[in-house]
């Protein structure tokens, strides 16, 4: 399966702006993060340079960035204990087990 163009070109450009500090990663990143998100709120789906690239797949590049440079000890949480420690906190629905089932 070939990898889209967008994809290609956002991984060029987190890896442009991954060589210095996480502070510099996070800086540079925001306009990208920001310009995704508006334009999944005005057309519903967000975009890297012009072009559609769904919600998973642009933060799984992040994500993917971000661990290997900035955090390599990180791990999906699965217990739930780190709801609380999100802003806003996610608090668990009573009787529900599932770290997913979040208010």
């Amino acid at each position: 399966m070939a990898i889209e163009q967008v994809v290609t070109k956002l991984r060029a450009k987190l890896a442009s702006i991954s060589g210095g500090t996480k502070k510099q990663f996070l800086d540079g990143f925001k306009t990208i993060h920001n310009a995704w998100h508006m334009a999944e709120m005005n057309k519903g789906v967000g975009t890297f340079g012009g072009q559609p690239l769904g919600f998973l797949s642009f933060h799984h590049e992040v994500v993917s960035v971000y661990v290997s440079k900035f955090a390599p000890g990180l791990a999906p949480g699965t217990d739930g204990k780190d709801l609380a420690a999100l802003s806003p906190p996610h608090r668990r629905r009573a009787g529900r087990s599932s770290v997913l089932n979040c208010d």
